[in-house]
């Protein structure tokens, strides 16, 4: 079932608004908006870009992590992965794709952005008292 809101809500909700009680109607943060003095930081060991493993194939050996606002997918290859995840048989291996990573990065490749080290990013799963992969 669907909520009514009062006749009056828009009206009061601008009132606020004017009064720096509350976003502006309309008004959403853009998550892309980044202070100006905010540096740029570059890509180092301790210093790694996080996304989400779009696509892993363990037969053919390779997989894509998609970073939110980069045009482009970050290639890495199996053995990027820690060792435990380098198995070959899709049967013996959990699904990553979904799965939150992090990753070093190569230096500057003519074929695009490539990893050269891949970190799963784990949770702690309370109940079962163990660590479970980090899915989105």
């Amino acid at each position: 079932k669907r909520i009514e809101l009062p006749k009056d809500a828009a009206a009061k909700a601008e009132e606020a608004a004017m009064m720096g009680l509350a976003p502006e109607a309309g008004a959403e943060a853009d998550e892309n908006e980044v202070p100006p003095d905010e540096p740029a930081i570059p890509l180092r060991p301790g210093c790694q870009p996080v996304g989400v493993i779009r696509a892993y194939d363990p037969s053919k050996g390779f997989g894509f992590i998609r970073c939110e606002g980069m045009e482009e997918d970050i290639f890495f290859p199996r053995q990027s992965l820690p060792e435990d995840f380098q198995i070959k048989r899709k049967k013996e291996l959990p699904d990553l794709v979904g799965v939150q990573a992090s990753c070093e990065m190569e230096p500057g490749t003519d074929r695009g952005p490539r990893a050269q080290r891949v970190t799963l990013l784990l949770r702690w799963h309370a109940d079962d008292r163990c660590w479970l992969l980090r899915r989105s």
